[in-house]
């Protein structure tokens, strides 16, 4: 006999939610560890609030429900709220009553600063990795560090001229529809009224350009941790920074040392197509039939890194040591003395689309070079270009000057040894 669902009226009920929540459900273990942090953090909460006035949300419960935000994948603060309202499991997780009313959404907003300025969402990041490592989940052998773009809640009608006055408008104040016709709108030309700190930037080749930030995270491989994040401005050059500062900050709080990291780095630039590639031995005394390079042999790449034009140079012998190790299938290790990102350098790239071709217009500090020029200085050295494939993650052919036999790209390591022996003479007029 088929039953019927009877209209429920107001009911009182008295339950223990503790009850409710299952023994193995994964928020049980997670609760227990952040109890114990959080109650170690005592002294740091007491540090960011005044002792006059009335009693605040308890930060404990905020970073509870940010955690609840990030592990539930929760859009925004007020569908954070909402849910919280309803949802005993999330009440029970922050130890919140079933009668008490939620806070409101501009609860986060009035103590973001706060926790920003006493770093308290970091340390208690920190302290759960601390946790990880007592336990020995976290090794010293290999580790990753990554970076993508942040989409800004900024839109592009807020960007306006750095020098000048801002583009004409329709004179609707909420939404304004902003003419940009015959205007080209760059990082260094403009900036956005709504988030200063927001950059132009593009994933890659033909993709469109957002106001972004980029995020950056440190994992360690073996147990697929996150040790360290990080927030920058897309520039082009924040995972170089990020990925130094996140690899610091680890030694410094944690004593942890990788042994190797794996990133998107500019220094394989030169594997992944599409550079402009000079070898050049800038010591006139050094021996012309020289099989290995030499002090003052160097090698500069200029290629796309994350959208940005970018400038490396190579050094396999060299007094001052930035090195890096490169490996392949056949070497397994192989040592560049120096290996240096110019930001000093100036590039730019123009394409000409009906001719299928872009020309690379490069000043780079001879300073960096390690070359004075004088009229009528002749060097040994090569000059050619890398061609890549469509997806932007291979060398399928090398082209150069003098050295025909440049053609092999099988292999990361010859890819990347300079050949004294097969460069032609270079004269500076």
């Amino acid at each position: 006999m088929r039953g019927h669902a009877s209209k429920q009226g107001p009911m009182f009920l008295m339950i223990n939610v503790e009850d409710k929540v299952p023994q193995d459900h994964p928020l049980r273990a997670v609760k227990r560890r952040c109890d114990v942090i959080l109650a170690d953090m005592r002294r740091d909460f007491q540090a960011a609030y005044s002792r006059m006035g009335r009693p605040s949300i308890p930060p404990e419960q905020l970073l509870k429900a940010l955690l609840l935000q990030a592990l539930y994948s929760i859009r925004s603060e007020i569908q954070l709220m909402q849910a919280i309202d309803f949802n005993l499991l999330y009440r029970w997780f922050l130890d919140l009553p079933g009668d008490e009313p939620v806070w409101t959404p501009e609860v986060f907003s009035m103590n973001r600063q706060r926790f920003a300025e006493h770093h308290l969402i970091e340390k208690f990041f920190d302290r759960i990795v601390a946790e990880a490592i007592t336990e020995q989940l976290v090794s010293q052998d290999h580790f990753t560090v990554d970076g993508t773009l942040i989409r800004s809640w900024a839109s592009h009608k807020s960007l306006v001229p750095k020098d000048g006055p801002p583009p004409p408008e329709d004179g609707d104040p909420g939404n304004p529809s902003v003419n940009w016709h015959g205007q080209k709108r760059s990082n260094a030309t403009h900036v956005s009224a709504t988030d200063p700190e927001a950059r132009l930037a593009r994933k890659g080749d033909g993709q469109p350009a957002h106001l972004c930030h980029s995020g950056h995270v440190l994992m360690e491989n073996r147990h697929g941790l996150c040790l360290a994040v990080a927030v920058d401005a897309a520039d082009g050059k924040a995972e170089r920074r990020a990925a130094k500062a996140m690899l610091n900050h680890v030694r410094r709080r944690h004593r942890v040392r990788p042994r190797t990291l794996g990133a998107d780095a500019p220094e394989f630039m030169y594997a992944r197509g599409d550079t402009v590639d000079l070898q050049l031995g800038t010591a006139p005394a050094a021996d012309k039939k020289r099989g290995e390079p030499v002090k003052g042999d160097l090698r500069l790449s200029i290629g796309n890194f994350q959208g940005q034009p970018t400038a490396v140079v190579y050094r396999k012998v060299a007094d001052e040591k930035h090195p890096k190790m490169f490996s392949s299938g056949v070497i397994k290790e192989y040592v560049m003395d120096s290996v240096v990102v110019l930001d000093a350098a100036k590039i730019e790239v123009k394409v000409d689309a009906q001719a299928k071709r872009y020309v690379v217009e490069a000043a780079i500090p001879l300073a960096a070079l390690g070359l004075k020029i004088t009229d009528g200085l002749a060097l040994r050295g090569d000059f050619g270009a890398t061609h890549g494939k469509k997806a932007g993650n291979d060398t399928m052919l090398r082209t150069h000057w003098n050295n025909q036999a440049t053609g092999l790209v099988n292999d990361e390591v010859f890819e990347l040894r300079m050949e004294p022996a097969n460069w032609g003479e270079i004269v500076f007029q």
